[in-house]
C-alpha cells in the first residue's frame, strides 16, 4: 500500500524524461499541495528538507501565476478570480511583485572541467534570467505584460466594456484542437492540401464540427461549451429569417454540396477531399 502526502506527485514527476511536454505534470508540481506537503515534512523535521522552506515558496508563487492564467468563471475569488474593472490595478501590483521575483532568482553555474585542468572548479552565483533556462520567465513576463494591456483595452473601453475577463480563453489549446479536427477529416491524410482543407472547413460549419472530436491522447484541451439558448418562433421578429437560415443549413447537408458533386450524385463522384485523400494514401502504399 502506497500514501501520498496530499498531492499529486508521481515517478513521472520524478523521472521526467519521457514527459517533458505535458504541461499537467508541472502544473501539479508546482502547486499548493506540494507546498503543504513540503511544509509538514519541514515541520516534522525531515532531514532532507530542513531548508525547503524557499522551495515551498517558490511552488506558491508560481501556482498562483497558472491560476490567473486560467480564470474561467465570475463566481471563483482569489487568484482564480477574473480580472474586472476593480481587481484590474490590485492583480497587477501582486503578479509583477511575483515576476520581479522570479527575475532575481539565482543558481550555482558549475563550469565545465576542461581537459588537462587539475583542482577544484569554482562555482558562480549567476541569475537564471540570463542562462539558457531563462525560457519560464521570459514566458512568464510576456504573458502578463500581453493580458493586463489587452483586459485594458477590453476593460476600460467605453464601448461595451468586458465585466469579467477570462484568461482561460487566451491559450492556444482550443486552435491546435480544430487543427486536429481539419486532419481527423481526411483519415490518415494528416498533411491535407490546399483544396482539402477548403471542403473540410466547409463541412466543419455546415456540420458544427461533423460530430468528429479532436484526439484524447493530445496534449491540449476541449474549448469549453457555451449554453445554446432556444428561439421562441411565435414571439421573435426574426423569426422567419431564422426558420430560413435552418432550412438552408439542412439543405446543404443533405445535399452535400461540399463535395462538389453538383450534376453528379455522391454515389457516381466521391469529390476532391476523398478523391485527394486516396491519392495520398496510395502514394505512401
Amino acid at each position: 500500500m502506497k500514501l501520498r502526502m496530499g498531492n499529486r506527485i508521481t515517478k513521472r514527476h520524478v523521472y521526467y524524461g519521457n514527459y517533458k511536454m505535458k504541461v499537467c505534470y508541472a502544473a501539479q508540481l508546482f502547486s499548493n499541495s506540494v507546498a503543504t506537503a513540503l511544509d509538514v515534512a519541514r515541520s516534522d523535521k525531515y532531514e532532507k528538507l530542513i531548508n525547503s522552506d524557499t522551495t515551498a515558496y517558490l511552488c506558491r508563487i508560481i501556482n498562483e501565476l497558472f491560476d490567473f492564467c486560467n480564470s474561467r468563471s465570475q463566481k471563483t475569488f482569489g487568484t482564480k478570480e477574473a480580472l474586472t474593472n476593480e481587481n484590474y490595478m490590485s492583480k497587477k501590483k501582486r503578479l509583477f511583485e511575483i515576476l520581479e521575483i522570479l527575475k532575481n532568482i539565482t543558481y550555482y553555474n558549475v563550469p565545465k572541467r576542461k581537459k588537462g585542468f587539475i583542482g577544484p572548479l569554482q562555482a558562480s552565483l549567476d541569475l537564471v534570467r540570463d542562462s539558457r533556462r531563462k525560457t519560464f520567465i521570459l514566458g512568464f513576463a510576456v504573458t502578463l505584460h500581453t493580458i493586463f494591456d489587452l483586459g485594458k483595452e477590453l476593460i476600460d473601453t467605453e464601448d461595451e466594456p468586458v465585466t469579467h475577463f477570462y484568461t482561460y480563453l487566451l491559450q492556444q489549446d482550443f486552435i491546435e484542437s480544430f487543427f486536429s479536427l481539419i486532419r481527423l477529416h481526411g483519415g490518415w491524410d494528416n498533411n491535407p492540401a490546399p483544396h482539402q482543407i477548403k471542403y473540410i472547413m466547409r463541412k466543419l460549419i455546415v456540420m458544427q464540427c461533423g460530430g468528429v472530436t479532436a484526439s484524447l491522447n493530445t496534449n491540449c484541451i476541449a474549448p469549453p461549451t457555451f449554453v445554446e439558448y432556444e428561439v421562441d418562433i411565435e414571439e421573435d421578429e426574426n423569426s422567419a429569417a431564422c426558420l430560413q437560415i435552418a432550412i438552408d443549413a439542412a439543405e446543404i447537408l443533405e445535399n452535400n454540396h461540399y463535395l462538389e458533386a453538383s450534376g453528379q450524385s455522391c454515389e457516381d463522384r466521391l469529390g476532391n477531399l476523398k478523391n485527394g485523400t486516396i491519392a495520398y494514401m496510395a502514394g505512401h502504399l
